[in-house]
């Protein structure tokens, strides 16, 4: 479990994707619990890690504020790449 009495915010960056816990606690304390909706108004999960990194952090983030078993938080769908294509093919070229 995430203590985050001893962790300053502002300057602890939840992953690479430059969302800080701030970010996150925020929309926490907004009301707000749900991980797929917290992603996307912060946009973590959204970096190079592609949520490897920072979406179970984030996910614990919300098991300390709320009280939440971690077993309750539903982790948002994955959604990659099928087959990667070329820029050059979408663009028809």
């Amino acid at each position: 479990m995430i203590n985050l009495d001893k962790i300053d915010p502002e300057k602890t960056f939840i992953c690479g994707c430059d969302v800080t816990l701030k970010d996150i606690l925020d929309v926490l304390d907004e009301g707000i619990t749900d991980l797929e909706i917290i992603k996307r108004l912060t946009r973590v999960g959204m970096g190079f890690c592609q949520g490897r990194y920072c979406i179970v952090t984030a996910a614990q983030v919300i098991s300390a504020k709320t009280g939440k078993d971690m077993k309750e938080i539903k982790l948002p769908t994955s959604r990659i790449p099928i087959k990667p294509v070329k820029i050059k093919v979408i663009a028809n070229e």
